[in-house]
């Protein structure tokens, strides 16, 4: 669950990152924004961390946003096919996020061996659908983690406009 609520703020903050990247900045303001959203971010990230009574997100996140800012210290901007291939990433990501919730939530999904048993000795003391029934929020993981996955693999091939969705939507 965590692991899940940790993705939402990263694909969250690649759709701003990811425009800090792409834009005309000097390298040093990119930095900046990055580190600023970063900071943003944390308050969300330490908010979950604190609540699960578990400290690696922050670890993780941080580690996420140290990449981009060595993308934009060490590395040159992205141009043309890049930043297409940014806000399709991007795109992709959060359209997979928000229909493999809907669809975890929604269709009805096997409880892959998770009984109550095991719900039980998990001790949580939230409630709420994932909680209630893990084996659709693990459902999500996998869904989501594989669509991401594959799509990476196959370099968004199977994107609009042979992986230009942004163009798609321009035009629109």
């Amino acid at each position: 669950m965590l692991l899940m609520l940790l993705e939402f703020i990263n694909v969250h903050a690649a759709a701003f990152m990811g425009n800090t990247i792409t834009s005309e900045s000097s390298r040093g303001m990119k930095a900046i924004t990055i580190t600023g959203l970063g900071v943003f971010y944390t308050l969300f990230v330490g908010a979950f961390a604190l609540a699960f009574e578990q400290w690696w997100p922050m670890w993780a996140f941080w580690g996420l946003v140290v990449n981009r800012l060595l993308g934009v210290l060490l590395g040159k901007a992205p141009t043309g096919q890049e930043k297409s291939m940014v806000r399709t990433s991007w795109a992709i990501g959060m359209f997979c996020y928000v229909m493999l919730v809907f669809a975890t939530v929604m269709l009805p999904v096997p409880s892959f061996g998770v009984t109550s048993e095991v719900i039980a000795r998990q001790g949580f003391t939230a409630s709420g659908l994932w909680i209630d029934e893990p084996h659709r929020m693990m459902a999500f993981g996998f869904l989501y983690f594989a669509a991401i996955g594959l799509t990476e693999l196959y370099s968004y091939k199977w994107t609009l406009q042979g992986g230009n969705i942004a163009q798609f939507f321009r035009r629109s």
